[in-house]
């Protein structure tokens, strides 16, 4: 999410994925990076299925501004196929 705040201009953001050992796996291929509009945001599904060019089991996403000065926010939810809820993953700032 390009949370629109006090600059109101568009950023660049990229993700890219890493499996459980750290290792990587790959970027998202629409958005290596992508340009969020002030207020835009962007889901992605099933990311570690295969639709990126691997698979995985388990893993996480790094989601990098690459352009731009606004504000990035990111979550994830974990489909873990044995309900039909997620499990909110949060973000986490370094």
């Amino acid at each position: 999410l390009n949370a629109a705040g006090r600059d109101e201009q568009p950023i660049d953001v990229e993700i890219t994925y890493f499996g459980p050992d750290g290792a990587l796996l790959g970027k998202q291929a629409d958005c290596a990076p992508c340009r969020l509009k002030p207020g835009e945001w962007r889901q992605f599904n099933a990311v570690l299925g295969g639709s990126n060019g691997f698979t995985a089991s388990t893993g996480y996403a790094r989601v990098e501004r690459k352009a731009g000065t606004d504000q990035v926010f990111a979550y994830g939810v974990l489909n873990d196929q044995l309900n039909d809820d997620g499990s909110f993953v949060p973000m986490v700032v370094r």
